[in-house]
């Protein structure tokens, strides 16, 4: 999968518990709002985001009762409200894209081993691969998802003052 100039936005990942189950602590995390690629099926995918901005998106526990860790029955807290990856290898690769504003109890932008080409902006870098040239840990100052002129397709601009102008 190729994504360029393009937007992931909004986007909610919530887990689900399994009722039935006598296992109380079964059930599906909530991970990966804007994508979550896994490996379970020993599938080789590629994702490459070019242009791409990451931002709105959430990774939530299915209850508050709840404490998950990605897909499966795995324990922990639901974490990359942008991006969750499971892959061994890191098969997304970002360029020149921003990652910011997302949600997760932990790693809220992104978690997984996810490759970089050193022109990214990753606002909360705890959890994601990044490499010199990226600018992690700063506020992007993002206007809200709309409809900007001159395009016909929602899109987030980001302010004078943000330091992803510079990336």
């Amino acid at each position: 999968l190729t994504l360029t100039n393009s937007a992931i936005t909004g986007n909610t990942a919530t887990g689900k518990t399994f009722i039935n189950d006598p296992d109380p602590n079964s059930y599906i995390a909530g991970n990966g709002g804007g994508i979550e690629v896994r490996d379970s099926l020993g599938v080789d995918a590629t994702i490459t985001l070019t242009n791409v901005t990451i931002s709105g998106n959430s990774a939530v526990a299915p209850d508050a009762s709840v404490t998950s860790k990605g897909g499966g029955v795995y324990f922990g807290l639901p974490q990359g409200g942008g991006i969750f990856s499971d892959m061994v290898a890191p098969d997304i690769e970002l360029d020149n894209t921003l990652i910011a504003d997302n949600t997760a109890p932990t790693n809220p932008d992104c978690k997984g081993d996810i490759g970089s080409t050193g022109s990214n902006f990753v606002e909360a870098e705890t959890g994601c691969i990044t490499v010199a040239g990226d600018l992690v840990g700063q506020l992007p100052f993002l206007d809200p998802l709309k409809l900007n002129a001159p395009g016909s397709t929602p899109t987030q601009l980001i302010r004078n003052a943000s330091p992803a102008r510079e990336n």
